[in-house]
């Protein structure tokens, strides 16, 4: 599970792992995409305030 921090104007302001994979070099490369991927595009009106935390579930497929 990888959180993000998205600002109001779509920047990454935070990403972390919220709960581990159990493979490092997994995890690390999950968070490396997340920072290439930025900025974001900007946050939609419905959500409220100067920035938005997202937990989002992340899928391995192994042997493909």
């Amino acid at each position: 599970m990888v959180r993000i921090v998205i600002a109001r104007d779509g920047r990454l302001l935070d990403a972390s792992i919220a709960r581990s994979s159990g493979v490092p070099e997994f995890d690390r490369g999950v968070l490396a995409g997340v920072r290439s991927g930025a900025p974001y595009t900007p946050l939609p009106p419905d959500i409220k305030g100067a920035s938005a935390s997202f937990d989002l579930p992340l899928v391995s497929v192994v042997g493909r």
